[in-house]
């Protein structure tokens, strides 16, 4: 993907990823940090496919399994100090 294909893909796509990272997290900062991890995923190790919704798909996978790690951290943390 050049830069080109990328920064129209980000335009369309992080308003709304943003919104769900957001609900899903319920923490502006830590939906910015997993929105900018996502992206950098994303671009580390693209999709197979190369069309809107195959990449829309894979970059919401990234961001949910970003967040459930996330939370699994926070679980284990708490668990060990509780």
């Amino acid at each position: 993907m050049n830069q080109a294909a990328f920064h129209a893909f980000y335009e369309q796509t992080s308003k709304k990823l943003w919104a769900y990272l957001l609900r899903i997290c319920g923490e502006v900062e830590i939906a910015k940090d997993i929105l900018q991890e996502s992206y950098l995923r994303f671009l580390e190790k693209p999709p197979q496919k190369q069309d809107f919704p195959a990449m829309q798909g894979y970059l919401y996978t990234i961001a949910t399994r970003l967040n459930l790690d996330r939370l699994k951290r926070h679980r284990r943390w708490q668990f060990r100090f509780c």
